[in-house]
Parts: C-alpha cells; structure tokens; sequence
C-alpha cells in the first residue's frame, strides 16, 4: 500500500542546487522551527517580511549558509533586501540562488521594486545585483551603493 506523502504550500518554493565547491545547499522559506534553534540573526528578521534561507547538511546536521529576505516599505509595491552568507560559504553562488528565489517570490506577491543598500566594500555583491538585471548607483552623501530591480514577473538576468 503506497502512502501519500505531505504537500506543503511552501513545496514549489524549494530547490536544491550544487554549489561551485560541489556542496548541496536547499534554498527554502523560513520556517518557524528556524526561529525556535533562538539564532540571535533569525530572532530579530521582521515576522511582516518574507525570508529564504540556504541550508546544508554538515556532520548530519541541518546548517544555515545563507539568509535572503525581504520587507515590505512605505511606499506601494516597493519591498527592502538583504543577502547574508557567511564568510566560509562565499563565492559558491548561495547568495545568487537566495536572490533569484527571494526575486521570483516577490514578484508573485505583487512586489513592483525591490530596493537594497549596499556597504562600499562588498563589491561581490555590488557585482551580483547587477549580473541580477538591478541598477546600481553609489551615494557619496551616504557612502552607500543603492540597488534597485523593477520586477514584473519575469525572472531576473542569468
């Protein structure tokens, strides 16, 4: 006798993927089991906001590498990012499976612009928005790079 397996809401939005350094990372939503392992990062994100997060397995235990999320802004249709991954799993394409992911959510939520601030010195990232189609423009007022992606439905740039 077969047993039907659990469909969750949140199935089409988890994929696996192969990093450059050959790991197995998921990108998923957050889940509220995440919030209760009382991770200092998780317990201050927005409960309003929507974030994904990266995982792989180290020793047999599920490991965060990666954060990506969003929140919502004053303005209509306008939503704030941020990609976090720790120092030991940069530079294997985490960051841009969170924001490809963290992109194609928002735009079914009727997210038109993504936003984001960027410190001066992460130039990975000034470099990953914009292989990911954002307009990116320094501030020397703020000493800050701005990024911005309208999004209409359509997937980000490869």
């Amino acid at each position: 006798m077969a047993v039907a397996a659990a469909v969750s809401i949140l199935d089409p939005w988890i994929t696996v993927f192969c990093t450059r350094r050959f790991a197995t990372v998921l990108i998923r939503p957050l889940r509220q089991d995440d919030r209760e392992q009382d991770t200092a990062y998780l317990q201050g994100l927005s409960r309003q906001g929507t974030t994904f997060v990266a995982t792989a397995e180290q020793d047999g235990v599920e490991q965060l590498v990666g954060v990506a999320s969003y929140g919502v802004c004053d303005e209509l249709g306008t939503a704030e990012f941020a990609v976090s991954v720790p120092d030991a799993w940069q530079r294997c394409g985490i960051a841009t499976a969170l924001m490809k992911e963290l992109v194609r959510y928002a735009s079914q939520q009727r997210i038109r612009r993504l936003i984001g601030r960027i410190p001066p010195d992460n130039h990975a990232m000034v470099a990953l928005a914009r292989r990911l189609g954002f307009t990116v423009r320094y501030d020397p007022a703020q000493h800050v790079f701005f990024s911005t992606c309208t999004l209409n439905g359509a997937e980000t740039k490869e």
